[in-house]
């Protein structure tokens, strides 16, 4: 096992050029990304009470946001094989000390991050720190709650 250590910065760290992913992953942003487009294209306009017919822009902007996240994670995409080390769509389990449970993370696309569930953003914080490593690996991680220092126990790819 190789004993790699990586320092990640907080938010201010430059985005990857080329995000690694499980081609399961691409495809379901693809499918996301046709899909907003059609929704953004049907969108009915609302009526107003003065006659006018503007489009409810509330609505419309939500779409076009999580759209223009999907096509910036898709123009990024690079498919890789699974293999040993940490991708989006990747589970990660991590020990903070040798004596500690493990915590499990999932890496996905900004738009399916979810704290709660353990659905970290390949952009977070720790998603920054875990993608690419192996098995082994550690890291430190800046977040708002002060730095950790994490050690990958295993990586799963379902």
């Amino acid at each position: 096992m190789s004993s790699q250590f990586q320092e990640v910065e907080t938010i201010s760290a430059a985005e990857p050029a080329e995000i690694p992913m499980r081609s399961q992953v691409y495809v379901q942003v693809r499918n996301r990304l046709r899909k907003l487009e059609t929704l953004i294209r049907e969108q009915p306009p609302v009526l107003r009470g003065d006659g006018d017919v503007p489009t409810d822009r509330g609505a419309t902007a939500v779409l076009e946001a999580q759209a223009a996240t999907l096509r910036a994670v898709a123009e990024r995409a690079l498919v890789v094989p699974i293999g040993e080390r940490a991708i989006v769509g990747s589970i990660v389990a991590v020990r903070s000390a040798e004596d500690a449970p493990l915590e499990q993370y999932e890496i996905v696309i900004p738009t399916e991050a979810d704290p709660l569930q353990r659905k970290v953003s390949f952009d977070s914080p720790i998603g920054r720190a875990l993608m690419g490593l192996t098995v082994g690996d550690t890291a430190i991680v800046e977040t708002p709650r002060g730095r950790r220092e994490v050690t990958v126990a295993a990586i799963r790819h379902e």
